[in-house]
Parts: C-alpha cells; sequence; structure tokens
C-alpha cells in the first residue's frame, strides 16, 4: 500500500520533470532564435526561466532518490 503511494509519486514526479524539460527546450529555442534575429533585450527572464526549471528538475530528482530510499530502504 504505502509502495504503491511512493510509486504513485515517483510517476507525478518525473512528469514534473518531464514536462520542465519541453519548457526548458521551448525557452531555449526562442531564446536562440532571438539572438540570432540579434534580439537581446529581454533575454534575460527567459535565461532566468530555463536556470530556475533546471534547478527545480534537480530537486525533483533528489526528491525521487528520497523516494526510492524510503521504498527500497538502500540509496542508489
Amino acid at each position: 500500500m504505502i509502495e504503491e503511494r511512493i510509486d504513485e509519486l515517483i510517476k507525478v514526479y518525473q512528469g514534473l520533470i518531464y514536462a520542465n524539460c519541453r519548457i526548458v527546450e521551448n525557452h531555449k529555442e526562442t531564446l536562440i532564435t532571438k539572438l540570432d534575429e540579434g534580439l537581446y533585450d529581454n533575454i534575460q527572464p527567459g535565461a532566468n526561466k530555463i536556470e530556475g526549471l533546471r534547478k527545480e528538475n534537480e530537486y525533483f530528482r533528489t526528491f525521487i532518490e528520497l523516494l526510492n530510499y524510503v521504498k527500497a530502504g538502500e540509496r542508489k
């Protein structure tokens, strides 16, 4: 029962990681397009968003690792 709940949480956070990766890729493409067109104004918010999502994904990965530890009793 508890293992099933943990597995569901892991799936949720893996989904969030996937969604964040998609958003990062979209923001990267937008930033590259702006830079290619010489539009250097206001690229910082997009770059900050990318950095924030990458950090968030690292937190999610750490949380997944901890959930696996709780479930299995050992760290990978």
